[in-house]
């Protein structure tokens, strides 16, 4: 009887996380691609052939992509999940959606159970899911299709600790053999999801410092044979990597080319107190690739998160020491899971947290659960309703702050709200409105762009080319010749000049323009040909007009040839 009741509870968590998590996050099925989104996938041709599968483990990720750069990041099973989404429903984003929704769901029942394992508590477990489920920076990543790595990577830890766990009590031989050869995979798995999963090793030894050993590090260092299977896996990723990217490809950093060391320590400083807020006061989320020499301004309210922590720490460790190893263990946690967002100082992604916040949210639900143990019935209800409402607040303010995910516009707004002085956001912003033929927003994003950065060429470009589709020849030729005064081998800017003079009737001018552009030899040289032949007939000179055209039928031919 027992055993059927337990077994029913557990049923019964299972039944309240997935309908929770179902629930919160049932509004994001009408949500779009956004952002990475369309490079990654919706015009990426590398995950539309599954004859491209083999590449993804032989080179990094945005190599693989529509628009392909240079990266570190090497995340093959992170492009086959994408590529086996599209096999089966192609570009239905609600079903992209509903796949993340189900990877929360899978990683919140683990978090539940991993709870559970050390602590004992189903109480806390419980609680550390709910709020696992609600907090903000979790629902960035549900709530935006490219962000389902970091449920990758979380869920394969959580399985490969689990069955870590079960392997040292287990009894059978047999059956700890199987159940260790199963966490070791589950760790490899998890660094083909995502690079950060190198810091499970040292989450795992303190693990074994502060749980297994009891804090004596004499017993951890006999244990030391435990742990060195998986640093066998982790030198055959280093190896992997460095066959991939060259030397040193296994350096989970963000910019191959590196930054002056004093602004990357200036960034990752002022980056901390708004990490730590986000953490602990889950209100809103961010997602934005700062540029240098942008530097992000130090959030004053994140430096108070960061005082607060600090002194609730100093009087936790006062006060209870080492007595608690479930508490401290996630406390570790949480530090040693935070490493790796050092590691991205160029970047403001709330996603990034998914980990670390495993961490926090497991301590506070522990000692919560703990404070209010022995407390009188009716104070111990206020408690957990505190809990309630706390749990409330920050479901909504997650569904408030995701909706910026649901188009590129909306996302694009919020970061421009949150970064105005970023010129790319902006530029997006103007390229958006161009898309859908609304010029006049794009040219005074165009202008906001150029305001900030006076050489930017895109946005330069694009505002000519705004220019002229309204008519006014005269600004989209003045924009055009500013360009080429700051890049005078730019293509396409004279070929652009040629037809304004065109359309004025300066026809002189209109063939200097097609000749510069012809010395910079376009991929469209015989298309350029063929509008210098049009304007030599236009101008009376028949004979030039003739020899033009032919030379460029000529040019036709040898590139169909070819």
């Amino acid at each position: 009887m027992k055993a059927q009741s337990e077994f029913l509870k557990e049923c019964i968590v299972v039944f309240i996380i997935a309908v929770f998590a179902a629930a919160l996050y049932s509004y994001t099925l009408g949500f779009g691609f956004v952002w990475d989104d369309d490079h990654l996938i919706v015009n990426n041709p590398y995950i539309k052939n599954a004859e491209y599968i083999p590449a993804y483990f032989v080179t990094d990720m945005w190599r693989l992509s529509a628009s392909p750069r240079q990266s570190l990041y090497y995340r093959p099973f992170y492009m086959a999940l994408f590529s086996l989404e599209y096999a089966v429903w192609g570009l239905n984003a609600k079903m992209f959606h509903l796949i993340n929704i189900l990877f929360l769901t899978l990683a919140s029942l683990l978090l539940y159970s991993f709870i559970r394992d050390i602590s004992g508590s189903r109480t806390a477990s419980l609680l550390s899911a709910l709020l696992f489920i609600s907090h903000s920076v979790t629902a960035q990543a549900v709530s935006w299709i490219s962000a389902i790595t970091e449920f990758m990577v979380l869920i394969f830890l959580l399985s490969a600790f689990i069955m870590f766990k079960k392997a040292m009590d287990a009894v059978s031989e047999k059956k700890r053999i199987i159940l260790y050869a199963g966490s070791v995979s589950m760790f490899a798995f998890a660094l083909l999801s995502k690079e950060s999963a190198i810091f499970f090793i040292p989450l795992l030894m303190w693990y074994g410092y502060c749980v297994i050993s009891k804090f004596n590090l004499k017993t951890l260092f006999k244990n030391i044979k435990d742990y060195t299977p998986y640093v066998l896996v982790l030198f055959l990723y280093a190896w992997t990597r460095n066959f991939v990217f060259g030397p040193l490809g296994w350096v989970c950093v963000r910019d191959p080319a590196g930054l002056p060391l004093p602004t990357t320590l200036l960034m990752t400083f002022k980056s901390i107190p708004f990490y730590v807020k986000s953490m602990i006061f889950p209100l809103g989320i961010e997602i934005q690739a700062l540029k240098i020499p942008v530097v992000p301004p130090l959030d004053f309210a994140g430096a108070a998160s960061v005082a607060a922590l600090a002194l609730f720490l100093i009087w936790y460790v006062l006060k209870y020491g080492t007595s608690r190893k479930d508490e401290v263990f996630f406390l570790g946690w949480a530090a040693i899971a935070f490493v790796p967002i050092l590691l991205t100082a160029t970047l403001m992604g709330s996603r990034f947290l998914v980990f670390p916040i495993v961490g926090i949210l497991a301590f506070l639900s522990l000692f919560f659960t703990r404070l209010t143990f022995k407390m009188p019935p009716v104070r111990k209800v206020l408690c957990y309703t505190a809990f309630a409402i706390v749990l409330v607040l920050c479901a909504f303010s997650s569904y408030r702050s995701t909706l910026c995910l649901k188009d590129d516009r909306a996302l694009l707004k919020m970061m421009v709200s949150n970064h105005p002085e970023d010129a790319d956001v902006h530029y997006n912003i103007g390229y958006l409105y161009s898309k859908d033929d609304n010029l006049k927003p794009a040219i005074s994003e165009y202008k906001e762009v150029l305001r900030i950065d006076p050489t930017h060429k895109r946005a330069r470009f694009n505002l000519a080319h705004a220019y002229y589709s309204l008519g006014d020849m005269d600004k989209s030729a003045a924009e055009f010749k500013e360009l080429l005064r700051q890049d005078a081998s730019m293509p396409y800017v004279h070929q652009a000049l040629a037809v304004i003079c065109d359309k004025k009737g300066h026809r002189e001018e209109a063939i200097k323009e097609v000749k510069e552009e012809l010395s910079l030899n376009p991929p469209d040289y015989p298309k350029m040909l063929e509008f210098l032949a049009y304007l030599y007939e236009k101008g009376g000179q028949g004979n030039e007009s003739t020899k033009i055209a032919r030379l460029a039928m000529r040019r036709c031919a040898v590139r169909v040839s070819r």
